[in-house]
């Protein structure tokens, strides 16, 4: 399966997300944003060290619109 990622600069769904992505880059990773298909993608995705082709893990943090829900 062939998997898209959209990167249109770094602009963030919330404060948690940004942190979480500022820590693996800091921390030396690739990390690539809204990696996926059609209208599912993974908020964050680590390439993998010897083959950037692939991820070694994804990672969800979740949009405004569940942080803003009661």
């Amino acid at each position: 399966m062939n998997t898209k990622r959209q990167d249109h600069g770094l602009t963030f769904d919330s404060p948690f997300e940004t942190e979480v992505y500022e820590q693996l880059t800091n921390a030396v990773y690739k990390v690539d944003k809204q990696v996926g298909m059609s209208g599912y993608r993974i908020d964050l995705a680590i390439n993998h060290p010897t083959s950037p082709e692939k991820y070694i893990i994804g990672i969800e943090c979740n949009g405004a619109l569940y942080h803003s829900a009661p």
